[in-house]
């Protein structure tokens, strides 16, 4: 299997105390009882977001691999998991929100998980953006492939999330 990871510059990292994370994902193997990071800004375990697998027994995750997203204020560390489980060989759309109050997952356009977030992004996170594995160390690389990742400083709306999933086509799922 192909291991890989891009890594981008931090200039824009201000930009994200409201973020939505967009990107479409199909692994070729569970993820077992460890991580898998599709993209990921981290300093440190309270100045961070990002959006990853948790493998069935990892930190909380139960019932098959999950989708968690975290989004941390520089003081506490959040994590929302989603609630259905993906499965190996096939392809999701993903988009995790936190638009300063609420965390949200969502899985193919429609929504999965809400909870409560503990407030804004941390804007001073000196890490660079990282796609397919972790940055601070070299792990938890993604076990296949990542496309069209997307990172926007807004909370995109339910509609902009169901024209991403459906490619922009007037069609609407999820409804």
């Amino acid at each position: 299997s192909l291991l890989f990871y891009v890594k981008s510059v931090n200039s824009f990292a201000a930009m994200l105390t409201n973020i939505s994370i967009s990107s479409w994902i199909k692994t070729n193997r569970a993820i077992g009882s460890t991580q898998a990071r599709i993209v990921n800004h981290q300093e440190s375990t309270v100045k961070a977001w990002g959006l990853q697998i948790f493998g069935d027994g990892y930190s909380g995750a139960t019932g098959g691999d999950k989708i968690a997203f975290h989004s941390n204020n520089c003081v506490s560390a959040q994590n929302l998991l989603s609630l259905g489980s993906i499965s190996s060989g096939s392809w999701y759309h993903i988009v995790a929100i936190n638009d300063g109050s609420k965390l949200k997952i969502y899985i193919n356009g429609k929504l999965d998980n809400v909870s409560d977030s503990l407030g804004n992004n941390c804007s001073s996170i000196s890490a660079p953006v990282v796609i397919g594995k972790t940055s601070q160390e070299s792990s938890f690389y993604f076990p296949g492939q990542i496309d069209d990742v997307r990172i926007y400083n807004y909370p995109l709306s339910t509609e902009q999330i169901k024209l991403l999933y459906n490619g922009g086509s007037a069609l609407k799922f999820g409804e």
